[in-house]
């Protein structure tokens, strides 16, 4: 029969595949035809086994990669020797702490001159590390916190005191402006004392009219206006009253100059 007679030596046609096709060292091979090639397609299934196996293994190595390894690391060599627990009972006393939590790393280490064992302690769904400290010596649970819990805290107080501030300055900038227009309102409404400045020593001596008339033909020509101050001095080759005139409900101030010998209204002119 074709399925159990030797073709070649080394080759023997398999039942189960059909005509054309012989078995070689375990592989099926093509002998006739235009068939497809199962040599190739057992090399291929093989393959992608290897790639699967391949990437499993990553994958538990990188899960273990994770894990902790049961040992206390020691910041300096020797420190377990000095602790008066066991780094056993410490470890076995951070787990009845967080007993629903995983450990991520165990400590010993000296912190402002006390020696203590520090856990680092993760809980599934919950945010943050828990972190454990014990008094290495008596095995005492000195502070526990959530990591994640503190930073969080401190984000939220750090934006709390910024909106604080940003308030402050707020009503800071408020209140002075509010003092600005009060100023502004009661130069506006405030009477003259009639006194002016002088630019040198001696310019009111020579003065022909006094301060009030000055002020009085200034007025004339700005209605509505109050005088706030003045000076008199040298200004183009005259000698002249500078007046500051306000007007309730108007930006700015008007400077009038009056001639000092004559009382003539000499210049009106208004800065914002």
């Amino acid at each position: 029969m074709v399925g159990t007679r030797w073709r070649r030596r080394g080759h023997r046609q398999h039942p189960g595949i059909k005509s054309g096709y012989s078995i070689r060292d375990g592989r099926a091979i093509q002998t006739a035809g235009n068939g497809h090639r199962v040599e190739v397609e057992m090399m291929r299934i093989r393959g992608w086994v290897v790639i699967v196996g391949v990437v499993a293994g990553v994958v538990v190595l990188t899960g273990c990669a994770h894990e902790w390894n049961g040992r206390v690391k020691e910041e300096e060599q020797g420190l377990l020797e000095q602790a008066g627990i066991t780094e056993e009972a410490a470890i076995a006393k951070a787990k009845a702490t967080v007993p629903e939590g995983q450990i991520r790393k165990a400590e010993i280490e000296w912190e402002n001159e006390v020696l203590i064992f520090t856990f680092d302690i993760k809980v599934e769904g919950e945010r943050g590390v828990w972190e454990v400290h014990l008094d290495a010596m008596t095995g005492a649970l000195l502070t526990i916190e959530n990591e994640g819990e503190v930073e969080s805290a401190e984000a939220e107080q750090a934006e709390t005191e910024q909106e604080e501030a940003e308030e402050e300055e707020a009503e800071e900038a408020e209140a002075e402006e509010s003092e600005a227009q009060e100023a502004a309102e009661a130069g506006e409404t405030a009477e003259w004392d009639g006194k002016v400045q002088e630019e040198a020593p001696g310019l009111l001596a020579r003065a022909k009219i006094t301060t009030q008339q000055a002020a009085r033909n200034a007025l004339a020509k700005v209605p509505g206006g109050v005088v706030t101050g003045g000076e008199i001095e040298m200004a183009e080759e005259r000698l002249i009253y500078s007046l500051d005139i306000r007007v309730a409900g108007q930006e700015g101030i008007t400077e009038v100059w009056v001639d000092a010998l004559t009382g003539e209204v000499v210049k009106i002119e208004h800065e914002k």
